[in-house]
């Protein structure tokens, strides 16, 4: 994978709140999916990714759109998660 790509899923991975096993499977075929558009596209600016993909934040806030605010919330009371810090 291209640094470029690394960078762009380094910033999706720093905008979840909660990073369970849905969370970290999505990550991961989410990296899978850009390192596949990053080789066939050569994208070589991260605003190609944004327009592809989205800006970090709006792919984290579509995540948990689609899987619901209950279950982050359970996740977060019920601390079973790994609650991240943005660095």
């Amino acid at each position: 994978m291209n640094k470029l790509c690394k960078e762009y899923i380094k910033e999706v991975k720093a905008m979840f709140p909660v990073k369970g096993k849905k969370e970290r499977k999505y990550i991961k075929q989410l990296s899978e999916d850009i390192e596949d558009y990053c080789e066939e596209d050569n994208a070589t600016t991260k605003e190609e990714l944004y327009e592809n993909y989205g800006n970090p934040v709006d792919v984290v806030a579509e995540y948990f759109s689609a899987i619901g605010a209950p279950y982050v919330i359970k996740k977060i009371v019920n601390g079973d998660n790994s609650v991240t810090e943005n660095k």
